[in-house]
Order: structure tokens, then C-alpha cells, then sequence
């Protein structure tokens, strides 16, 4: 039987300062996608935990999606649009000269 994850829902982000930020309040969550489908964290691995952080990992000056799922390894997501109107793609595992990048988690049990 396929297990059904939710997919990854992120904070919409506020554009200006925080002080802006906080005045204004924060938006709804809103469901990110990569290829025009919901990402889904629960096809990285069999555990649906994920920890996404945005930053310029391509250095073309909009932030990429960077998912670090539960298994040790992390998923690139490139932003092909803007910081204000993101257009994420699914570039894969995250690797560095053809390298995975990332540590299998090992869980000890006594």
C-alpha cells in the first residue's frame, strides 16, 4: 500500500524588512511546487520530516529551495523565477562535483 505524505508547506515569505514583515503580518502557508506539482517530501525518503531553507545556491541572485530530508540528504529545488514570483524546478539530490552531499542518518536502538 502507497503511504500518502503531505507536501511541503512553507510560510509565504514578505518582501521588504522585517520590520515590514512584522507589521504586516505573515500570509497564509502556501503549498510550494517544483514542475508545476506539490512538492512532496514523503518521495525523498520514507520518513515525510523535512527541514527546507532558502538561499542562493546557484549565485544568479534569487533564492533557491534547499530540503534537508530526514534521511541525511539534501534536495535542490532551483528558482528559475524570482524571489517575489519563484518558479522552482527539481534539480535533484543536492551534489558537489558529482558527489551526494549529505550523511545517512544512522539510528542506534538498545
Amino acid at each position: 500500500m502507497m503511504r500518502m505524505c503531505p507536501s511541503l508547506v512553507l510560510a509565504a515569505l514578505v518582501a521588504g524588512s522585517l520590520a515590514a514583515q512584522q507589521d504586516a503580518g505573515l500570509l497564509a502557508p502556501v503549498r510550494l511546487e517544483a514542475d508545476g506539482t506539490p512538492i512532496d517530501t514523503g518521495a525523498f525518503c520514507e520518513h515525510a520530516h523535512a527541514a527546507p531553507a532558502l538561499g542562493d545556491v546557484d549565485g544568479d541572485g534569487d533564492r533557491d529551495l534547499l530540503v534537508g530530508a530526514f534521511d541525511g540528504h539534501f534536495w535542490l529545488f532551483e528558482n528559475l523565477g524570482s524571489d517575489t514570483q519563484p518558479d522552482y524546478t527539481n534539480r535533484g539530490m543536492l551534489r558537489a562535483e558529482g558527489v551526494l552531499r549529505g550523511e545517512p542518518l544512522r539510528v542506534r536502538t538498545q
